[in-house]
């Protein structure tokens, strides 16, 4: 794996506002890989995306061309609104949680079992619980330094 400095890792994760995270993510995966473990792509985390820009679409349209007094306004407005809000929370988490677990096999392979999966994977879920997730890649990214030298 690539040195990377930990501390340049964390000031560029908290500068950029988590968006150096994602290319972390994908340059550290990319490593991974090259090495011959199978990871699923970045990109995936990215789904939830095209449904979020939906919902604020939606939400504008509504808003723009369609009267209260009207039945799609309504209709927009309890049915569709809270079935896309529920789509992009219950598709973000649980799709996070699940390539970050399949992230930290990677993790465990890369470090020769020195970093294993179900540790790497509780202490995302720990540092993000308490807000503070912008540290786990400066965690994860020393363990990757010190399996260059051993």
């Amino acid at each position: 794996m690539k040195y990377r400095n930990p501390v340049i890792v964390i000031l560029l994760s908290i500068i950029t506002l988590g968006i150096y995270i994602l290319y972390w993510l994908y340059d550290t995966r990319k490593e991974m890989v090259q090495k011959g473990i199978k990871l699923p792509a970045v990109w995936v985390l990215l789904v939830p995306i095209p449904v979020s820009i939906a919902h604020v679409l939606l939400t504008s349209f509504v808003s723009l061309f369609l009267n209260e007094a009207s039945g799609a306004y309504h209709l927009v407005n309890l049915v569709l609104f809270p079935i896309l809000a529920t789509l992009v929370v219950c598709s973000i988490i649980p799709l996070t949680l699940w390539w970050v677990w399949k992230y930290c096999a990677g993790v465990q392979a890369a470090t020769n079992g020195h970093l294993t999966r179900g540790a790497a994977y509780k202490v995302f879920c720990l540092l993000f619980l308490f807000g503070i997730g912008f540290l786990w890649p400066m965690i994860i990214q020393n363990y990757f330094n010190s399996e260059r030298h051993t």
